[in-house]
């Protein structure tokens, strides 16, 4: 995969004007034809995949930081700690 620098510079926002510039230019939620719902975040149950999201979130930052990846026990360890999930 090619990084095409001209778009991720863009992208980079300096203040806090050219923050709401930016959300100014997203679309209205509205207009994607869905309604998004809260779900309460539940490690324990293998069939909405929530534990993968994590996952695989993590690992993303980790690749990001060039820091080691982890695997689903030590992320449901993390997920266990009562800062996280209180």
């Amino acid at each position: 995969m090619v990084l095409d620098r001209s778009r991720v510079e863009c992208c980079v926002v300096q203040d806090d004007e050219q923050m709401e510039a930016v959300v100014r230019r997203l679309p209205d939620a509205s207009s994607f034809g869905r309604r998004l719902n809260v779900v309460e975040f539940e490690k324990d149950d293998d069939s909405n995949f929530h534990m993968e999201f994590i996952v695989a979130s993590s690992n993303l930052r980790a690749e990001n930081y060039d820091i080691s990846p982890a695997d689903r026990h030590q992320v449901h360890l993390s997920s266990c700690d009562d800062n996280l999930t209180s």
